[in-house]
This record gives structure tokens, C-alpha cells and sequence, in this order.
């Protein structure tokens, strides 16, 4: 119901958890999820250096240069990539999601907010 604040709340937990353990950087991650509706991806460590996060700015350029392939095709307007690295073959269209970022796009609208780990709310 509430994917951005899942997953703060998993990162709030993993390095509450590695502090109380010593470990200084417990967790450098990109992730991404989706419920079918949105897309929500995340790009965090505790050291604040993770590894690259990126996401298409445009989905018509894959269209043009992939015309045939029915899985671009079925995609739809809206659709966009959201990948580790640029592909090499398609420039221009990308754009890097800066650390401590969450991502949530919809219905072609993405937008951009502050990834901020906090620990789970007790249970009521």
C-alpha cells in the first residue's frame, strides 16, 4: 500500500540492526518494485556512495530503434526503463537517480523525493 515507506523502513530496520552489530555501512542498495500501477525505485547506501541507478527519459527512442519487438510494442506510451547502467546503443534518453533519491512514476508522470531510512512503527 505504501511502497516508499516500506522500503525506508527496510533500510530504517537493516542498519538499525548492522549498528547494533558494528557494522559501520550495513547497506548500499538500488531497488526497484512495482504493483503494476507504479514503479518505485530507490537508490541509498549508509555510506552514502551506491551503486548507480538510472531511468529512461524517453521510451520513443526504443521504440524507433527496436520497431518490431512486441514487448516494446505492448509496453505502451507511459513505459520506461529503470536500469543500473545506460544501454550503450540508445543515448540521450537517460537520466541518473541521485543517492538518497526514491522514484515513483505513474500513469507517465515521475517524480522524485528523499530516501529517508526510519524504523518500523510498532505494531498497534
Amino acid at each position: 500500500r505504501d511502497p516508499r515507506g516500506a522500503l525506508e523502513q527496510m533500510a530504517g530496520l537493516i542498519e538499525e540492526v548492522g549498528h547494533r552489530n558494528d557494522v559501520q555501512f550495513p547497506l548500499n542498495m538500488t531497488v526497484c518494485v512495482t504493483d503494476g500501477q507504479q514503479v518505485v525505485a530507490a537508490r541509498y547506501s549508509s555510506e552514502t556512495d551506491s551503486r548507480s541507478l538510472f531511468h529512461s527519459t524517453s521510451f520513443r527512442q526504443l521504440r524507433e530503434l527496436y520497431p518490431d519487438d512486441p514487448r516494446i510494442i505492448a509496453a505502451g506510451d507511459d513505459a520506461f526503463l529503470v536500469l543500473s547502467e545506460p544501454l550503450i546503443d540508445v543515448q540521450g534518453v537517460w537520466e541518473e537517480i541521485q543517492e538518497a533519491t526514491i522514484l515513483v512514476a505513474k500513469s507517465g508522470q515521475i517524480e522524485y523525493k528523499r530516501f529517508v531510512p526510519r524504523l518500523p512503527e510498532p505494531a498497534a
